[in-house]
């Protein structure tokens, strides 16, 4: 069942075809960081169009584990995964 309790989530976004990730920080509850995560995709989409082999359509293709969310947009030469993960479940290590 879906919380509508808004928390903070690290969305992580990375191309397989660059060594970099993009994170960005957002509050919200569960539907609206899928809504986010969907309108990631559909930006990155737009970019490389003719090329997507896989595409997310809506909110639906979005996989909730625990406490976090996933979808991925395949490509002919690369694939763009994209993780909501909520703050407070982070395991931050020290050195």
């Amino acid at each position: 069942m879906e919380s509508l309790k808004r928390e903070d989530w690290i969305i992580v976004i990375v191309n397989s075809a660059c060594e970099t990730a993009i994170v960005y920080r957002f509050y919200g509850n569960d539907t609206e960081i899928k809504k986010v995560l969907v309108r990631l995709a559909e930006e990155d989409m737009k970019n490389d169009e003719e090329n997507v082999v896989h595409r997310i359509n809506n909110i639906d293709d979005v996989e909730v584990a625990d406490n976090e969310m996933t979808c991925d947009v395949y490509y002919k030469e690369y694939t763009i995964h994209y993780k909501a993960q909520k703050f407070d479940s982070l395991q931050i290590q020290k050195k």
